[in-house]
């Protein structure tokens, strides 16, 4: 049979293309802070704070725009809601 299915040498070029994947993904995964920083301004005006689990698939999302913060309230087939907080003013307690 000289039409094998698996050639010796298809077999080592499809492990060799892994190969270059895997360790494609390794770089990729360790400079994900730098490309991210790199590829962000960083003036930008809309930042993300902190994001909390409320409930199987609904999270709230708090971002700080402009100086002002605002939550958000998400999750999938939801509507999302959006809530300008108010900063906090000293306590009179």
């Amino acid at each position: 049979m000289d039409n094998a299915i698996f050639d010796p040498s298809s077999i080592v070029i499809v492990v060799v293309f892994l190969a270059v994947l895997l360790i494609a993904r390794q770089i990729i995964v360790s400079k994900a802070g730098d490309l991210r920083q790199r590829i962000l301004p960083a003036d930008s005006s809309i930042k993300l704070r902190e994001t909390q689990r409320i409930d199987r698939t609904t999270q709230l999302s708090l971002f700080q725009l402009d100086g002002q913060s605002v939550a958000i309230v998400h999750g999938p087939g939801k509507a999302a809601t959006m809530v300008l907080l108010q900063p906090n003013g000293p306590s009179d307690e």
